[in-house]
């Protein structure tokens, strides 16, 4: 990886918090990525368009929607309601949230961070976590590497 691989992203006048998070996003992608192994990956000829996701699911309690389970990575969308409780405990995966919709607060043993749409946080495997202070019905995309419950 050269120097430049770990600059900041660059962001354009006018762009959106969703797209800077989606930028913030690839460029972690591609930090982790070795040159061209992710050409290699066995299942690149199989691209995939995750149709809803990052879509809220009206729920009074919380949601999820798997959209995409391969060995090395899941994706889905966990919705949760104004006002609601998010039940989630840790996972054995690392995990990346993207938020979509609504606002919430990340809560970790180790501090908290207000989060809102195109806020993107890591959270690794095992650490406690949840979403506090939903004060409006809240989406988040969410991708365990690897894939979800395959370390449990």
């Amino acid at each position: 990886m050269s120097p430049d691989d770990k600059a900041p992203v660059a962001h354009s006048p006018g762009q959106t918090s969703f797209s800077r998070g989606l930028d913030v996003l690839l460029a972690v992608a591609r930090q982790l990525c070795e040159p061209d192994v992710c050409l290699r990956a066995e299942y690149h000829h199989d691209m995939k368009i995750l149709a809803g996701a990052g879509a809220f699911v009206s729920t009074t309690s919380s949601d999820w929607q798997e959209h995409l389970e391969v060995p090395d990575l899941s994706c889905g969308t966990y919705s949760l309601p104004a006002g609601g409780t998010d039940p989630q405990s840790p996972h054995t995966e690392d995990e990346i949230y993207v938020v979509t919709r609504g606002r919430a607060t990340l809560w970790t043993t180790d501090g908290s961070a207000p989060m809102g749409p195109g806020d993107v946080a890591f959270v690794p495997a095992g650490e406690e976590h949840r979403f506090v202070d939903i004060v409006e019905d809240f989406a988040v995309i969410v991708v365990f590497g690897p894939a979800e419950y395959s370390r449990a």
